[in-house]
């Protein structure tokens, strides 16, 4: 067992320093200045210290590395605890790719769950310089969050938008656009009695996503009935969705979705209908992630490109950090129709 640790690992004492330094060939100057980012050496003696630092099992103080740079080289994570729901593994998903962007530049990041609205407790954890700056995801204008992180001096950037006054470090897509490339897919299929479903929420995506829909339809000199104006909560829209499936004479040959869950759930309940989604009716949820993939049938879905949002949310933040974001304007990314068998 002894054998498989590292040498200096073996007789219980912990790796110094001048461990790493003796097995890269180097001083150990030349060590710190690589594990704390100064200039001075060539990406060859980078490559070399980092590998006996691997090898050598040597770990950094982190304590002592934030005296001597100021920079803890953590990043906070704020979520509420309805984000850990498996239902909508959108927040998940979204720290997920923020986990990785962060590895790879060497940050670390400390996930901090608060119940929604307890700012005395987001107050508290971000006042205690464990960070040295915030991703926020699911931000709206208004958040208080970013007025709390204003009010104490810390960066933060976000998926999400600020208000006008505040800065404008966000990463965000175009909700509207978006499901409007649904809405015209099921059109260019020839479906022509369209439902919304959606859920019943004032968060400003979902507001946008409805209105996105609706502007689409007219776009195509369509309306959308208003019993085919589907929001409310999981058990209420199971309901709504038996109504229109059910009861009425003229029922809708295609329904576009808010979210991915709310597609999934659309086809559940047209199943026990025995409605063929494909064929009868067309289905098309919004998100892109793994939810589209286990559904059968597969969904048409809108892809939020989560991956490249969070790796310019952490880079931004990281650039506010150093002073080279100066948050002068946010950034829209473009999402991308997934077509598959539901639509």
């Amino acid at each position: 067992m002894s054998d498989a640790l590292p040498p200096h690992r073996r007789g219980g004492s912990r790796p110094r320093i001048v461990d790493v330094a003796r097995a890269a060939g180097v001083s150990a100057q030349t060590v710190s200045n690589v594990l704390n980012e100064r200039p001075g050496f060539t990406p060859e003696t980078r490559e070399r210290v980092l590998a006996a630092v691997r090898s050598t099992g040597y770990i950094p103080d982190p304590a002592g590395r934030h005296l001597r740079t100021g920079r803890s080289r953590r990043v906070g994570f704020s979520m509420s605890r309805s984000d850990l729901d498996p239902r909508n593994p959108f927040t998940l998903a979204f720290l997920d790719a923020v986990l990785s962007t962060a590895a790879q530049l060497d940050q670390r990041v400390l996930v901090y769950t608060h119940d929604v609205h307890v700012e005395g407790a987001f107050r508290a954890d971000a006042g205690r310089g464990e960070t040295d700056g915030f991703v926020l995801a699911n931000s709206a204008p208004g958040d208080p969050r970013v007025a709390i992180l204003e009010e104490l001096g810390i960066p933060y950037a976000l998926m999400g938008r600020t208000l006008p006054a505040q800065a404008q470090a966000w990463v965000d897509i175009d909700n509207a656009a978006a499901i409007a490339s649904a809405v015209d897919h099921v059109i260019a299929a020839g479906r022509s009695r369209i439902a919304y479903v959606g859920h019943d929420s004032d968060v400003p995506w979902i507001r946008e996503r409805e209105r996105g829909f609706v502007d689409a339809l007219e776009r195509h000199g369509l309306s959308l009935p208003a019993p085919w104006r589907l929001t409310g909560s999981v058990a209420q829209l199971r309901d709504r969705l038996d109504a229109v499936f059910a009861g009425a004479e003229i029922r809708p040959d295609a329904l576009v979705t808010a979210s991915d869950s709310l597609a999934l759930l659309t086809v559940d309940v047209a199943r026990r209908h025995g409605i063929a989604v494909g064929s009868e009716l067309a289905v098309t949820g919004f998100d892109g992630g793994a939810l589209a993939t286990l559904a059968r049938p597969h969904l048409t879905t809108v892809e939020i490109p989560v991956p490249a949002i969070a790796d310019r949310v952490v880079r931004r933040l990281l650039g506010r950090i150093d002073g080279t974001d100066d948050a002068a304007s946010g950034e829209i990314f473009a999402t991308r129709l997934v077509v598959a068998e539901s639509a």
